[in-house]
């Protein structure tokens, strides 16, 4: 009688471990979702800074050196608040260093905006000395459905890493 409970609680063990299992992987990618989540809230919620410019909110998320490749990159979201139409949305900027030095990024292809979807830009500057604590100036030149608007940022501290 006993070894029939316990070939009963064998053969139980056996098809419910597979269950088990499969739980483990879901709490797994569960996990890499909210981490993924929370990393896009932390973005959107603690920005360098925020503008609103033409009903497209602009927000700076950060500013970060490389010191191996003399560059920084600059992250940026655009989120339409215009409720009347979608548009698009064209960029020009450039940076100024405390020594007066331009650097640039072109235009780019246009970005269709659509209302409250923000949408993540990066731009990359080059050849930018680590000696570099910030960027005097950062302006940026937007057009949005045929206008522009210029924006311009005054001491942008760089991140360097």
């Amino acid at each position: 009688m006993r070894s029939l409970f316990l070939l009963f609680v064998a053969a139980c063990w056996t098809i419910t471990l597979p269950a088990f299992a499969q739980t483990n992987n879901d709490c797994d990618q569960l996990r890499a979702e909210v981490d993924y989540l929370r990393n896009a809230l932390k973005m959107q919620s603690n920005p360098v800074f925020t503008d609103v410019v033409m009903g497209v909110e602009l927000k700076i998320v950060s500013v970060v050196g490389s010191k191996r490749t003399k560059t920084v990159q600059v992250n940026a979201l655009f989120t339409s608040q215009r409720t009347d139409k979608s548009g698009s949305f064209y960029y020009y900027h450039y940076v100024l260093d405390p020594e007066g030095n331009e650097y640039k990024v072109g235009c780019c292809e246009p970005m269709a905006l659509s209302s409250d979807i923000p949408r993540s830009m990066f731009l990359t500057f080059d050849n930018i000395s680590p000696d570099i604590p910030m960027f005097r100036i950062m302006k940026l030149n937007i057009y949005v459905d045929g206008q522009q608007k210029v924006v311009e940022y005054r001491n942008v501290k760089i991140d360097w890493k």
